[in-house]
């Protein structure tokens, strides 16, 4: 053959290209069947192709073409899938056979798709949701497209695909833009949509999404308004504003009051978020009592999801009451609630929380375990809070065992994401745990500049924070003892008794918050020379956290206290506490205490 002659042969310069000409070889009748599954995607049911094709072309014997199509290697079967199902080989065959189709040709196709889904799944149509969105948009039968885009976003929110999810509620508001009539779906999508950017930590537009909601659609009802509401607390209450927080509760409340005793489990839920709001103001009394209200609408009901978020809470109102073994025994309720209802972000969070009683408890190995999973289990579904919320725990006990690495690691990560979601809470938190690292570490400079930014934060985030101020203050005044600067760690730590005094409530100084201010106020004594009010404070602050049950915080207070002894001329009392406070570290893997502890600093 010559150069001239091969320069004539039209030869095909793509794969695309290359795949075409071969199915333009094919007989007739092997073509329409590849144009039908082209139509169904890159894989579809067996029974769903023989359906298409009975009723576009009246082909009673499909099963020996695919054969045929198989045998030459341009569909495959599937045998992973539920039912028996066939695949293209490529997906540029796939591509390329439905490109070539008219475009006027499509939505008939598609059309017949989607009918032939309903009739085959009529007993359960919704597991095929995303498909009959696909083919009805396709088919431009808009109504049916935006309703199954609808319930395909359920089905994506449900299993924390959250891109896919706001794909699908996002396509049915723009169909729901050429249709009038649907009010009820459209509140559904954007219900959905801002559900799903309130879990990934996007706020402003769940905002947006939630108050569209109120706004478009006025004849909603008591109960769907009053869920838009409580949908909008919890929004602005993530972004720290409490006001805001409680005035959408408040609003919520009205409307179920208009009628009555519909949906306590909402009515519950309410109960539960007014209680949260009250355990972050500091208001334990308050909380307790609303979270029980919640609590005796569903404990005999089958509403698990709101009954476990009210039990883990009520947990929480425990473990701040230093009540750990009432704490434990609410939290894992909710723990095995969550589990059964396969509530994995709930089962996180709560997880998270058995925890921090562990930590408290003394069971630093069986917290660091739930604390790294609750991290993987967040991080897995993108909640975004959770995971900040547990990688500060788990960077705090990093702290306290000594691994710097680690909890640096830990702590700079929940930063990250809570300057990305814009908690000042969260952020004033993730300042505060980086400075008392520092702190630990010996880096001055940087844990004061975190200190310093903790404090203004806290400021945003409501009356909840005081108790925080508190340990901020305290760090700061620590901070400026291990400087040598006495009168400016005197100067904190009055402000910490100052904001703890207005905080006390009915005259109790046995928080651990009062035990810090001691602590701090006879360490200071201590480098003062002042050996009898040292010891004073000292054993107060020892007495609080033994009430506390603190041990980390208690061994803490007897180390100190067996310094002040040592320097009063008492070596065998001294001895005595500080082979207490280095027992009670090596057992829970307090390092960088102990270490300290054994070398006689």
């Amino acid at each position: 053959t010559s150069a001239v002659e091969l320069q004539t042969i039209d030869i095909p310069t793509s794969l695309g290209g290359l795949m075409m000409t071969r199915f333009d070889r094919l007989p007739r009748d092997l073509q329409q069947v590849l144009r039908s599954a082209a139509v169904l995607g890159l894989q579809f049911p067996a029974q769903l192709l023989e359906e298409v094709e009975r009723r576009l072309h009246g082909t009673a014997a499909v099963q020996p073409i695919v054969e045929r199509l198989i045998d030459m290697g341009m569909l495959v079967r599937r045998a992973e899938a539920l039912e028996p199902a066939y695949a293209f080989s490529h997906v540029l065959a796939q591509e390329t056979i439905y490109n070539s189709l008219l475009h006027s040709q499509r939505p008939a196709l598609h059309r017949t798709a989607a009918e032939s889904i309903e009739y085959l799944y009529a007993d359960r149509l919704m597991d095929q949701a995303e498909a009959l969105a696909l083919h009805y948009d396709r088919a431009r039968v808009r109504e049916k497209a935006m309703r199954y885009a609808v319930a395909a976003g359920d089905r994506a929110r449900a299993r924390f695909a959250n891109t896919e999810a706001i794909e699908y509620y996002s396509r049915a508001l723009q169909l729901a833009q050429h249709l009038s009539g649907y009010e009820a779906t459209r509140w559904q999508a954007a219900i959905g949509l801002g559900e799903v950017e309130l879990l990934v930590g996007d706020y402003e537009e769940a905002i947006a999404f939630f108050e569209a909601t109120l706004e478009e659609w006025s004849e909603a009802s008591p109960a769907d308004r009053a869920y838009a509401m409580l949908k909008l607390a919890q929004v602005w209450d993530k972004r720290g504003n409490l006001q805001e927080t409680q005035r959408w509760l408040q609003q919520a409340l009205v409307q179920l009051d208009r009628v009555g005793g519909v949906s306590p489990e909402l009515r519950a839920q309410i109960y539960s978020d007014l209680g949260w709001l009250n355990l972050r103001r500091g208001d334990l009394t308050a909380a307790k009592e609303w979270l029980e209200q919640g609590l005796a609408l569903v404990s005999n009901t089958e509403h698990y999801a709101v009954l476990s978020s009210i039990l883990n809470r009520l947990g929480a109102v425990y473990y701040n009451r230093s009540e750990f073994k009432q704490a434990a025994g609410y939290v894992e309720r909710a723990l095995e609630l969550r589990d059964r209802l396969g509530d994995v972000v709930g089962y996180a969070r709560s997880l998270n929380n058995l925890g921090i009683l562990k930590q408290a408890s003394g069971d630093w190995d069986g917290a660091l375990a739930n604390y790294q999973r609750a991290v993987e289990m967040h991080e897995a579904h993108n909640e975004v809070e959770g995971l900040a919320q547990a990688c500060t725990n788990l960077g705090v006990l990093y702290t306290d065992r000594g691994d710097w690495n680690n909890a640096e690691q830990c702590l700079q990560r929940s930063f990250a994401i809570a300057q990305r979601i814009g908690h000042p809470y969260e952020q004033a938190q993730s300042h505060l745990n980086l400075g008392r690292l520092y702190l630990f570490q010996q880096r001055w400079a940087d844990a004061q500049r975190h200190l310093n930014s903790a404090i203004p934060l806290y400021s945003e985030s409501g009356a909840r924070a005081d108790l925080n101020v508190s340990d901020a203050y305290y760090l700061v005044g620590t901070l400026y003892l291990e400087l040598g600067q006495l009168d400016q760690g005197r100067h904190w730590a009055e402000r910490s008794r100052q904001l703890l005094t207005k905080n006390m409530q009915d005259g109790d100084t046995d928080s651990v918050e009062w035990g810090r201010y001691e602590q701090l106020i006879g360490r200071l004594a201590l480098a003062a020379n002042d050996m009898v009010s040292a010891r004073s404070h000292l054993e107060r602050s020892s007495e609080i956290f033994q009430t506390c049950g603190s041990q980390l915080e208690h061994a803490r207070a007897t180390y100190w206290l067996a310094q002040v002894l040592g320097r009063l001329g008492q070596p065998s009392e001294a001895q005595s506490k500080l082979n207490i406070a280095r027992q009670v570290f090596r057992q829970l893997g307090a390092g960088a205490d102990l270490k300290r502890a054994e070398s006689g600093q």
